[in-house]
């Protein structure tokens, strides 16, 4: 064995504590944890490399699929390696209320080869609740978001085909789907959008065409200019709001639309300038109200006016959250509501009583108020009368009941069964 030369000094040997210890503190990569050891600074970085070693190592994650806490490290694992497993693991699994598995199904055949043999049943699944009337719009909307996030190359042809079916809802969603594709090869498909009877699909089609002259396209501005000039009221004030949306040109296009002669394309026009939150929109909308003799354009810009001042005065309030714990009794309109019934509440588990009870019997607003308050409490004790309400005839009450039954589930970790 070599041996050290008389006279030669030795180098201390280094720990790999001390190496480790090196990298944390000049890299930024790692922070302390507990006495001796560290971890990584930043979660997604260790989520990747976990994922890495996974996908080269052949470790075992079945485990631990649907586990919350595995989320990130599944999303990158999902693109270093096959995913067909685990789809189909989570397709076949039972799911959840807020479609948790539908929904990785989906992003995760997003990351798998165009002609997986499984991707049309994923697509499939996610067709079907997006079809399904009787589905909670909030989860019919995560199905639009599911189908996009596969990237399949169909998508064109079934969200074209959703644009002709029977149901507003359904053909709002494909127009927004279509619109989120960003193909200036469908301007005329959003074109043609516009002579659907409903507003909402109005103002999806609109939408879209603005998002493609965002990205510079000419003719799509040209189409929203059409309608600016040509087209009913309601749609007049759509494109100019939209047009607000389109940067500098879409600035200059309302500009030039508040000088027109055409008093219905100026009033159409004070309307976006409303929504632009421009300075030299505000100083010209106080210009025009000088100066505007036509009485229909004059009170379109007393409207905007007040637009533009609500808006810089909320702007100007205090922005803190109001962190106060919700507590029952003190809510002043469910005090108020029980006195209009001739009860009074009580305190502590009373007032619990005197909640449901509004939230049974009382107005839409008050059962809207009684299920936020039963939200903000993140209590399960009232799960199934919250459950009971995802069958309400009122829309906005089994979309508000939804809504709390998801953030009680997701400030408790707990995952709510369909």
């Amino acid at each position: 064995m070599p041996t050290a030369v008389e006279g030669e000094q030795t180098q201390p040997a280094i720990s790999a504590a001390d190496v480790a210890r090196w990298m944390a503190d000049q890299s930024g990569l790692f922070i302390p944890f507990g006495l001796d050891a560290y971890a990584f600074a930043h979660p997604q970085l260790a989520a990747y490399l976990a994922a890495y070693h996974a996908a080269h190592a052949n470790a075992a994650l079945d485990a631990h699929w649907d586990q919350p806490e595995w989320g990130d490290v599944f999303e990158f694992y999902m693109a270093l390696a096959d995913p067909g497993q685990f789809v189909l693991r989570a397709l076949a699994a039972p799911d959840d209320l807020s479609r948790t598995h539908l929904s990785a199904a989906a992003r995760w055949t997003g990351y798998a080869a165009p002609d997986a043999a499984w991707r049309s049943r994923v697509l499939s699944e996610l067709a079907r609740a997006l079809l399904q009337p009787e589905l909670l719009p909030a989860l019919r909307e995560r199905a639009l978001a599911g189908l996009l996030a596969t990237r399949d190359k169909g998508l064109p042809f079934l969200l074209k085909r959703g644009m002709t079916h029977a149901e507003p809802m359904v053909r709002r969603l494909s127009v927004r789907g279509l619109g989120a594709l960003g193909r200036e090869t469908d301007l005329p498909v959003f074109i043609g959008a516009l002579a659907d009877p409903q507003p909402e699909i109005h103002l999806e089609a609109l939408r879209a065409i603005a998002s493609l002259a965002r990205n510079g396209s000419g003719p799509a501005t040209e189409a929203l200019i059409k309608v600016l000039i040509e087209q009913d009221e309601d749609s007049r004030r759509m494109a100019a709001e939209t047009l607000a949306e389109c940067g500098e040109e879409g600035y200059q296009i309302l500009r030039e639309a508040a000088a027109e002669e055409d008093i219905k394309v100026r009033r159409a026009a004070v309307y976006g300038l409303a929504v632009t939150d421009q300075d030299w929109a505000r100083e010209l909308l106080q210009m025009m109200e000088r100066g505007e003799k036509q009485w229909y354009v004059r009170n379109a810009v007393l409207e905007a006016l007040n637009i533009v001042q609500a808006r810089a005065a909320k702007a100007a309030q205090d922005p803190l959250v109001d962190l106060t714990p919700v507590v029952i009794d003190k809510q002043g309109w469910l005090v108020e509501w029980a006195a209009k019934q001739g009860v009074g509440i009580g305190v502590g588990r009373q007032a619990t009583q005197a909640l449901l009870k509004a939230m049974a019997e009382g107005q839409t607003p008050v059962r809207l108020a009684a299920i936020q308050t039963l939200r903000h409490t993140a209590d399960l004790t009232y799960h199934d009368q919250l459950r009971a309400l995802l069958y309400d005839p009122d829309r906005e009450v089994r979309a508000a009941a939804f809504e709390a039954l998801e953030t009680i589930g997701q400030r408790l970790g707990l995952s709510l069964p369909r």
